[in-house]
């Protein structure tokens, strides 16, 4: 495993440069591109999902997959 820091991406984001903060995003994984998978780990870096649809190796972010638990849990508590 290998962690890296997007340089620049929360300043972009706290300035509210979404562009700027997802190319941050998106070079930073390309240099990861030799790896199995690449995983986003910040709630803010499921912005970026969209440069990634032709990347040719798996990006996993945790961000859709928590949305869609907490929505079926909102939804089991609503019909109960």
């Amino acid at each position: 495993m290998e962690l890296k820091l997007a340089k620049g991406a929360f300043e972009a984001a706290a300035e509210g440069d979404v562009e700027k903060h997802n190319k941050a995003i998106f070079e930073t994984a390309s240099s990861f591109s030799d790896k199995e998978a690449i995983v986003l780990s910040q709630m803010s870096q499921i912005r970026a999902l969209p440069l990634f649809e032709e990347f040719p190796i798996p990006v996993l972010s945790s961000p859709p997959v928590s949305l869609g638990l907490l929505v079926d849990e909102i939804e089991k508590r609503q019909n109960s």
